[in-house]
């Protein structure tokens, strides 16, 4: 069922965001990037579950845009930081009101308990699934030879790090 209903949910999601052409994947970058300042693009990829190249092409197309801005980081010079500009800043604003109406029509079928019960409901299995991806991250860390390519350490890490650091809860997607 759960999958059925992040299906249906992708494709309410198309036409709602139609207006501003927005997929899932672009309205979770842009609200990921407003709400969390200094963001890493590893760290955007690890959060978002995507491959790195992948999420640096739409960031490529969105920097192309005037939406996205890209820049070495201060903490670590091997990383690049994403910032909006001030269009792309607009642009999250918008996309975040759409948002905030798509998902009230997503969860208009449940009475206000109901809404508030199912949304706790999905914190807590949100949660438990992160504690397990945290509990696996540090077998990774504890016994590297487990990790079936060198990348799932790094990643593990970023991940665990992540779920600390990077806000997503503003989306249902």
């Amino acid at each position: 069922m759960i999958r059925i209903l992040q299906l249906l949910n992708f494709e309410a999601f198309y036409r709602h965001f139609e207006p501003l052409g927005l997929s899932p994947v672009e309205y979770a970058i842009l609200i990921t990037v407003r709400d969390n300042k200094s963001v890493t693009q590893s760290e955007l990829a690890a959060v978002l579950k995507m491959h790195l190249p992948n999420l640096v092409k739409i960031l490529a197309g969105m920097e192309e845009a005037g939406i996205m801005k890209r820049k070495r980081s201060v903490r670590d010079k091997r990383a690049v930081e994403l910032s909006l500009s001030a269009a792309g800043l607009r642009r999250a604003n918008e996309a975040s009101r759409l948002g905030e109406a798509f998902n009230a029509k997503t969860l208009a079928p449940l009475s206000k308990p109901e809404q508030a019960a199912f949304v706790q409901m999905l914190a807590r299995l949100v949660e438990a699934h992160r504690r397990e991806l945290v509990s696996q991250a540090r077998s990774l860390d504890a016994y590297p030879a487990q990790a079936t390519h060198a990348a799932d350490v790094s990643s593990s890490r970023i991940a665990t790090a992540l779920a600390r650091r990077v806000s997503t809860a503003r989306w249902l997607m």
